[in-house]
């Protein structure tokens, strides 16, 4: 099940099984920040994207299924404060070097956040490492 909640300017949308919504997911949060911005989005979509996906891979099961909670709310100067918690276990995010490029190409891990640091002016990551707040500017 997918719940949305539009209220006091922010968006809130919680599910049991994400990974089927996740397109959904998405056209919302683009509808949404598109309503409000009306250019200059595409980073901002591209941290929800990594975002919900690292939070469906790696924080639910295998199937997608887990508890995820996204929040986008508007602050101000056209910047964005994105969150993102999962049920999964979490991790240490402190192993992250989030700046660097891995030496080598090929390898795909961690790229994901070396776009969400790129395109973002904050990261957080709560103890356990479930969950993670970004601010990123639309420009």
């Amino acid at each position: 099940m997918l719940t949305i909640n539009k209220e006091n300017n922010k968006l809130t949308i919680k599910s049991d099984c994400m990974g089927q919504y996740k397109n959904k997911v998405l056209s919302l949060c683009s509808d949404y920040i598109k309503d409000r911005q009306g250019f200059g989005y595409s980073g901002v979509m591209v941290v929800i994207r990594e975002l919900l996906t690292n939070a469906i891979v790696h924080g639910c099961q295998q199937d997608g299924c887990g508890r995820i909670n996204l929040t986008i709310i508007p602050l101000k100067n056209c910047l964005y404060e994105i969150t993102i918690s999962d049920s999964g276990q979490g991790f240490d995010h402190s192993k992250i070097k989030p700046r660097n490029i891995p030496e080598d190409p090929r390898e795909i891990k961690n790229r994901g956040y070396l776009l969400i640091y790129q395109l973002s002016q904050k990261v957080t990551f709560n103890k356990r490492g479930n969950c993670i707040t970004a601010q990123v500017a639309a420009q």
